[in-house]
């Protein structure tokens, strides 16, 4: 659990990976910083005998005056940091020892250096002191300074290569960055279609699927607006016709009915009949029209309730479909829909099965589960032949000929736009004058 945690942060999290790899890094220079420590040793005591060599003939002297001079007045340690030939080494520290007095931490602290070193660093002279022998040791005054000056040049020059190491980590997510910022720009002057690749898997990534989703919706949008423009002008052109024709045959009966002497009663009740006939036709065009209008700008008022649609399909044959031959067996299938408008839908689908079915020909209804869909097929057998018109018959003002003055081809039409609204789907199939209106909705688990 805690590794997949560790992995999420590291691989998964901007954060997480560049505070991880500045970890790293800096635990790596740490442990160059560590072991160049016997590097550094090395360099300095090279340094250190550089000096020594070019100063050893005159040490030489000054010590062994120093060490003629205390085994001569048996002298003491403390005693024998008074010899005036001391002064001399105006560059050197001297320190004495003996095996009494001798103590680690104190050489350290005295010479800069571990006891191990030592060697490196200093020249050793033993000497004969009252009553104990000794060491005298020599080593250059600097030394802790030239210490210091290496150890300036390791910490900065390791500071210099971690620089140079975040530079190449942060050099892929400044890249991906400065890429996001060019993609944005281009979908930002209106290429919508454009996408930001997405890569590595972190909140880089998760900004640019958040953009693209959002550029997505703006493309669905603006598509959906340019195909309900087109709708919309194609509706006005095609309605405009389907409206003049009972409106036109109102107004000439009218007329009719207005000239007083020229017809008889029964001949103006027949023609007031038949404008009235118009009046209904005309009402229910615009009644379709503006339902039309609402579904494809969206403006559709929807509550949607789970419903047992083997048990709404048979209470809607019922009462609905009655006079019609059906065979339909329900199915317990709970699909989440909207009541009126699934009413609306199955009005529609009746309507125009009503106009194109076979003269007494029998509608089989069935219901069929497959990956989690449910699928209502309507089947009729048609004397139209639908061959290769298939297609059309979901396109707004379709219609037989013969048909053009009792519908307005909005039927399946409306019903295309219902199915989409109530996120289904609806496809016909036709093969041998077998007629089926497929519908598809998802269903609910209960």
């Amino acid at each position: 659990m805690w590794i997949k945690k560790i992995s999420y942060i590291t691989n998964d999290s901007l954060k997480g990976y560049l505070i991880s790899r500045f970890l790293f890094f800096l635990i790596l220079n740490f442990s160059i910083f560590v072991a160049s420590e016997p590097l550094e040793n090395i360099i300095v005591s090279h340094h250190v005998e550089i000096q020594l060599k070019k100063d050893i003939k005159e040490i030489d002297q000054i010590i062994n005056s120093i060490k003629n001079k205390i085994e001569k007045n048996n002298l003491t340690i403390s005693e024998s940091l008074n010899i005036k030939e001391l002064s001399s080494l105006k560059n050197y520290k001297i320190l004495f020892l003996n095996s009494k007095n001798f103590d680690l931490n104190s050489f350290e602290l005295f010479t800069g250096v571990d006891l191990e070193y030592a060697d490196l660093f200093t020249k050793k002279y033993h000497i004969q002191f009252k009553n104990e022998k000794g060491t005298l040791y020599i080593f250059p005054s600097n030394i802790q300074d030239i210490f210091g000056y290496y150890d300036i040049i390791i910490l900065t020059t390791l500071f210099l290569i971690l620089i140079i190491e975040m530079i190449f980590v942060l050099k892929k997510p400044l890249n991906y960055i400065k890429e996001i910022e060019q993609d944005i720009n281009k979908i930002s002057n209106g290429n919508f279609e454009h996408r930001i690749p997405l890569r590595y898997s972190n909140e880089l990534t998760k900004l640019c699927q958040t953009v693209n989703e959002a550029a997505e919706l703006i493309l669905k949008t603006l598509e959906n607006e340019k195909e309900n423009e087109i709708k919309q002008r194609k509706l006005i052109t095609n309605m405009s016709h389907d409206l003049r024709t009972p409106l036109t045959s109102i107004i000439g009966y009218l007329n009719l009915i207005s000239l007083e002497n020229k017809f008889t009663n029964e001949e103006k009740t027949k023609y007031i009949s038949v404008a009235l006939n118009n009046s209904y036709r005309l009402n229910s065009l615009i009644d379709e029209l503006f339902y039309y209008s609402k579904l494809i700008n969206t403006d559709l008022k929807l509550n949607f309730n789970i419903i047992n649609i083997g048990l709404f399909l048979n209470q809607y044959i019922t009462e609905e479909v009655s006079d019609l031959k059906i065979n339909f067996d329900s199915k317990k299938i709970f699909l989440n829909l909207d009541i009126p408008q699934t009413q609306r839908i199955l009005d529609n689908i009746f309507s125009n099965i009503r106009k194109y079915k076979s003269k007494d020909s029998e509608i089989t209804i069935k219901i069929i589960k497959k990956n989690n869909m449910a699928k209502i097929i309507f089947e009729n057998d048609t004397e139209e032949n639908l061959k290769n018109k298939v297609h059309l018959l979901f396109e707004r003002l379709y219609v037989s000929k013969e048909e053009r003055n009792d519908s307005s081809g909005l039927g399946l039409a409306i019903v295309k736009e219902i199915v989409k609204i109530l996120k289904g789907n609806v496809y016909i199939e036709y093969e041998n004058k077998l007629f089926k209106l497929i519908l598809e909705f998802p269903i609910v688990n209960l």
